[in-house]
């Protein structure tokens, strides 16, 4: 298809199931929107091109950006629901945030907020450092917004996978005013969004973005020195070098330098102080074991991402995997061979998969605390069930949505119970939790 689009994009128009709700913006790949999915439900930021498929450099960023997300899995990194063509146009799908940092009034910006990003975009490098991906344009206006100060890294149209060690890339890719030195003369490496990165997080605590030829002392270091404790003013300056061999060689390093910078100045504070300064990450499940411990018995961590979880959870509520066994470790006697979840020999199904009937010999039925509520099937041999159990062991009957009032929200998927002010994902049905 050659020249432009025949079909006029506009506020209430379809695109497939999507129906277009808002404009958000314009971007190099196209015109962002807010958009609802009118066949699962839900809001969906949707990003289509002016251009049409037979622009080549476009179709190969579109591909390029698919393929790659593809790869990847993580927390911190916004989420490809769905990649097609409308019209002869390129769109794809993606998680819905709150707005991006470029959105967000600098004044109101925190140390601690900034440290957030800085270590949740540390995170996402790392994920995408491990399938050898260079962002090559991390700025405010890909760093996207979530509910309870979350950050996730988008828009990898223009990332490139390093096949070689210096491999050179064209330099008409990324935003300049972030861009490392190196990468202006077309050698972008790992280092080079570590560059783009500090020069982010310096101007979220400045208000000041430096500038070429990035000698130190920048404009705004009395602000910087004064904002930033000592203990993690060497690991912001060391991101911030100009020569690329004197800054952190990948994201995993200055992560972990970020880490041992934090717990330098917590042990040097005051208890309220360690709170403030704590790790994003590790101080929200801190606040969550010590709310939810005994209720949900958080005896276990994620085996893909750490954080705490209970063995009832048939997903986790961090990461939302649904691959954590419990073989061997579990509280229960015995593990379903289907989800890896405990049972009990006594039980004729597991209680937290669809699974088949389980073969082993007839048992007598055991004491257990856990026992709390009666199966609604009159016709139940047994009618005992457990909290959070989605069926009845005994006679596989799908048991009404857990309701406690400890936890603050509702699954608008499954109705469950779930701590919206922590989880990202429903516990129970692997459903993403949105603000």
């Amino acid at each position: 298809m050659n020249g432009k689009s025949s079909v006029r994009l506009h506020v209430g128009r379809k695109i497939g199931k999507y129906k277009l709700i808002k404009k958000m913006g314009d971007g190099a790949f196209g015109v962002v929107y807010k958009a609802l999915d009118q066949v699962e439900g839900g809001h969906v930021a949707l990003k289509i091109n002016n251009e049409p498929t037979s622009n080549t450099d476009i179709l190969r960023y579109f591909k390029q950006e698919v393929r790659l997300l593809s790869k990847v899995d993580h927390a911190n990194i916004l989420k490809l629901k769905n990649a097609d063509i409308y019209d002869g146009r390129l769109y794809f799908v993606s998680e819905l945030g709150l707005g991006s940092l470029e959105d967000k009034d600098r004044r109101s910006i925190r140390v601690s907020f900034a440290l957030a990003v800085l270590g949740q975009i540390l995170e996402a490098l790392i994920e995408v450092q491990k399938h050898n991906i260079v962002h090559r344009d991390i700025k405010p206006g890909n760093i996207i917004l979530f509910p309870g100060n979350v950050t996730k890294l988008g828009d990898f149209g223009i990332a490139k996978v390093l096949e070689k060690a210096g491999q050179t890339i064209a330099t008409d890719a990324g935003t300049h005013g972030y861009f490392a030195p190196e990468q202006i003369f077309g050698q972008p490496s790992f280092a080079s969004d570590i560059f783009s990165l500090g020069l982010v997080v310096y101007e979220m605590i400045t208000g000041e973005l430096p500038r070429w030829p990035f000698r130190w002392p920048f404009v705004g270091k009395e602000k910087f020195n004064r904002r930033v404790p000592a203990a993690l003013r060497p690991v912001i300056r060391k991101a911030l070098d100009v020569d690329e061999h004197g800054r952190y060689p990948d994201a995993l390093t200055m992560y972990n330098d970020l880490l041992s910078a934090l717990n330098k100045h917590n042990d040097s504070q005051s208890t309220v102080s360690k709170k403030r300064m704590m790790p994003w990450r590790k101080y929200r499940e801190l606040e969550f074991s010590n709310k939810y411990s005994t209720l949900l018995e958080l005896k276990f961590k994620c085996g893909r991402c750490a954080g705490p979880i209970s063995e009832y959870m048939v997903y986790c509520p961090w990461c939302g995997t649904d691959k954590n066994s419990f073989k061997g470790v579990s509280s229960f006697p015995a593990v379903c061979k289907r989800c890896h979840h405990g049972v009990k020999d006594e039980w004729d199904y597991c209680p937290w998969c669809y699974g088949k009937k389980f073969s082993w010999a007839d048992v007598w039925l055991t004491e257990d605390k856990r026992y709390t509520r009666k199966c609604p099937n009159r016709r139940c041999s047994e009618q005992k069930t457990m909290r959070w159990m989605h069926y009845c062991p005994w006679c596989h009957a799908k048991l009404a949505p857990w309701i406690v009032k400890q936890l603050d929200g509702r699954c608008h998927k499954c109705r469950w119970s779930v701590a919206s002010d922590f989880w990202d994902f429903c516990a129970w049905c692997g459903e993403e939790l949105r603000g």
